[in-house]
């Protein structure tokens, strides 16, 4: 798949009824038992060999059950997310990958870069990017046209709404029309960053009224929603999902990415891993599926 475009592959994943994202952000500090390092004189094991084995192992189980993958540079070494990138294209080249490395450097010349690692070094099909340097800064990565551009409009931390959530900004469709400020970003992306059709937003999956109002300005435009989960470790499952899908929907179709890292990462922590991310994944789509 030489000419990949990522609004097509994430299309094609929802039209399989697929809607979850594994972030394969593995830590040596969490991993399964199995895993974890026995040191010896003799033995070359390293925890980047233990990590990488965990993700090798978790996308083997659950290829067939996603819509993407997220890497997050945090947690992989450029090297290590190029192999992943590997890994994932060998099983299955129609998956989408997301590099989470929330881009936005003041200076173009410095996302030219980035976007150029980005894509054409590490190969993914799509980054997420902050939008508090503006468009005009961030043209390296909005003008990629077949390449998806997440931008952040609401995250899931405690002190998320410090800025997030002030009602400072203006809205420019009617004057006077002060708004909070993902709302903003949420408006000003779809109506004026959007012109390639590659734009998206990362509104997070515990802020489900926030993602409404989102939706309403946004109509089909993509949306990446992590802490799913285990971030939201008071409320069931089932509760988060059916939350999550009713504010997310457009009409009839759910054009989301609903991310999920801890919660099927570390499933179990004995031998059967593997087995129980892809239980995880399962479950997770199928209640999505339930409540769309």
């Amino acid at each position: 798949m030489s000419d990949r475009n990522f609004r097509k592959l994430i299309e094609a994943k929802w039209a399989q009824d697929k809607f979850v994202c594994v972030g394969l952000d593995t830590d040596a500090e969490k991993l399964p038992e199995p895993l974890r390092i026995r040191y010896t004189e003799y033995s070359p094991t390293t925890a980047n060999s233990q990590t990488w084995l965990l993700r090798e192992k978790i996308v083997a189980s659950t290829y067939d059950a996603v819509c993407a993958y997220k890497l997050h540079p945090a947690y992989l070494s450029r090297a290590a997310m190029k192999e992943s990138v590997r890994c994932i294209r060998g099983l299955d080249p129609s998956i989408p990958i997301i590099l989470d490395g929330k881009y936005g450097d003041g200076s173009e010349s410095v996302n030219e870069r980035w976007a150029s690692i980005a894509f054409d070094s590490i190969g993914v099909d799509a980054v997420t990017v902050n939008p508090y340097p503006g468009r005009e800064t961030l043209q390296p990565f909005l003008r990629r046209r077949n390449k998806g551009i997440f931008v952040i409009c609401n995250t899931s931390g405690p002190g998320s709404g410090e800025f997030q959530a002030s009602i400072d900004m203006c809205g420019d469709m009617v004057p006077g029309d002060y708004m909070p400020q993902y709302k903003f970003v949420a408006h000003r992306v779809a109506r004026y960053w959007n012109e390639n059709g590659n734009c998206g937003l990362v509104v997070s999956a515990n802020h489900t009224d926030e993602l409404r109002e989102v939706r309403e300005r946004v109509f089909d435009m993509p949306i990446l929603s992590p802490a799913i989960g285990p971030q939201q470790k008071y409320v069931p499952l089932e509760e988060q999902v059916e939350r999550l899908v009713s504010a997310g929907k457009y009409g009839k179709a759910l054009p989301m990415i609903v991310s999920a890292s801890r919660h099927i990462l570390y499933a179990s922590n004995g031998p059967d891993f593997a087995n129980a991310a892809r239980h995880k994944t399962l479950e997770l789509n199928d209640l999505i599926n339930r409540y769309r």
